[in-house]
């Protein structure tokens, strides 16, 4: 029974993934095009000590993608990314453990 549903499971976690590390740029803009023209402050959690306030307006989506472009670099578009990946990493873990402890189990009841 492991080896019918475990596959699957990483499938849906490599898939999961893949689609959070394309898509990521795109949520980048439409948030900051959703925060636009608020007082928003933010935690800095490049450093991790100060707040960073965001006083921005765009004029469309092309617009928000050429100033981030021009002002952050590519790697604007995965700002908070780490997160993501935080949030993988446990993903992962939480399977491997699962595998784990139901491989024992089946060990044990047979």
């Amino acid at each position: 029974m492991l080896d019918a549903y475990f596959p699957e499971l990483i499938a849906n976690f490599a898939a999961s993934l893949c689609s959070d590390v394309i898509l990521y740029p795109l949520e980048t803009v439409l948030h900051r095009l959703h925060i636009q023209g608020t007082r928003t402050i933010i935690d800095n959690t490049d450093l991790g000590y100060e707040v960073l306030p965001i006083n921005t307006q765009y004029e469309g989506m092309r617009d928000c993608i050429n100033t981030i472009r021009q002002e952050e670099g590519m790697l604007g578009f995965y700002k908070g990314f780490g997160a993501v990946v935080i949030q993988y990493t446990l993903h992962a873990a939480v399977l491997q453990i699962t595998k784990i402890i139901y491989s024992t189990l089946l060990q044990n009841s047979v």
